[in-house]
Order: C-alpha cells, then structure tokens, then sequence
C-alpha cells in the first residue's frame, strides 16, 4: 500500500461521516445544537490532518501521533454516522456523541502539543483544522484556465494556487502577503486582467514559451 492509498484509507470514513453528518444537521431542521455540531466538525477535521505546515515552512507529520485517537473516534461515531446506517442520526443521539468527540480531540491536541509543540505551535494547528480549502480542477487547455480565473474573480473568490500540468514552469505555487494572493500569467492577458480589477506588480523570467509573464495582484 502507498502512502498515500494509506492516508485515503484512514481519512475515507472520516470525510463519510463528515457528509452523513451534514446530512443529519440539515434534517434536524434547526434541532441540532450548533455547539454539538462544531464539536463534531472539529474532531472531524482535526483528525483528517496529516501533515500540517510549520512556522519555519517544514511540514511536521501529525498522523501517527493522531492515529490511535482517531480509531477511537470511528468507534464512536461510526455506528451514528455510517452511510450504509438506514436512518439519519438524531439530535439526541449526535449530542453524547459530541461530547465525547469532544473529549478525545482535546486529548489528542494535547498529545500533539505535549511532543510537537516546539514545532508545530497550537495555534498553527488550529487554523490548519478550521480553514477549510477548496480544489478545483477545471480542464479546458488553450489558455481556459485563465477564463476559469477571471469567473473566479467575477465572483469575488481569490485563489491561493494556480497551478498547470504542462512542464515545471507551469506548475508554481504562488504566496501570500496580507491580504493579496499572486498569479503568474501570461502577459497577453495583460490587456484583459485590469478589467477585473487586476494590476501588474513585477515580471518574472520564464522559458520562450512565455518570455514575458507578469505577475498580476487580485485584491481582496
């Protein structure tokens, strides 16, 4: 088994009961304390994690060390939140569980804490679980993908990568810097990004395919 057909195979029922618990949430129609929820959500999240990236920029792995806590919460909340589980989970049956969710994901942050803290402080690990990221793949080629960012932009969403298949200087990752994101584009579309609000702030050097790239800034 690879790494990574390992991680898909720990994280799978965890991003199951996430869905099944979205599910119950929108049938208890308001019943389910939104307390209980987060808590659920939380330990959910946290327990996803595998790698979570440091202050110095180093990823520290997390998983093993998480790894006996998140057994512990599949048996708790599997038999609520199973897909294959005939009806959705109620309100009163979500809230023990939440309790105890609860529970064990402060004795794993503790844990993780008490071995990784002078790495990973506890703060970085909080915002690694509550901020969520959304992947897009959008196909197209031919320079689609720069239609894909001008409806992003159109519709105020800001993203933190763009990254293409075709060759290492198509694939880059761009930073941030307070609240800007950067993109690397080609700088035929130097004409039509300032309509969207977007200006050049400096050039970067590239292969011949695209000799003269800017790097354009979306504010936020």
């Amino acid at each position: 088994m690879t790494l990574l057909q390992e991680r898909f195979a720990e994280v799978g029922p965890l991003n199951a009961m996430e869905a099944q618990l979205a599910r119950a949430a929108v049938a208890a129609r308001g019943r389910l304390d939104p307390l209980d929820e987060t808590a659920l959500r939380y330990a959910l999240s946290l327990f996803r994690c595998w790698h979570v990236r440091a202050p110095d920029g180093r990823d520290v792995a997390v998983a093993a060390l998480l790894r006996p806590f998140r057994e512990k919460l599949v048996q708790v909340l599997w038999p609520l939140l199973d897909p294959q589980r005939p009806g959705l989970a109620g309100p009163h049956e979500l809230l023990p569980a939440a309790r105890a969710a609860k529970g064990i994901a402060t004795a794993a942050l503790a844990e993780v804490q008490r071995t990784l803290g002078h790495r990973l402080p506890a703060e970085r690990l909080d915002a690694e679980i509550r901020e969520r990221h959304l992947v897009l793949i959008c196909g197209g080629g031919g320079g689609t993908g720069y239609v894909h960012l001008a409806a992003f932009a159109l519709d105020g969403q800001v993203p933190g990568q763009f990254l293409a298949p075709d060759g290492e200087q198509q694939a880059r990752a761009f930073g941030e810097l307070k609240n800007h994101r950067f993109l690397l584009v080609d700088s035929y579309y130097q004409r039509i990004w300032p309509i969207m609000g977007v200006r050049p702030i400096g050039v970067y050097g590239r292969t011949s395919e695209l000799p003269a790239s800017h790097v354009f800034q979306l504010d936020v």
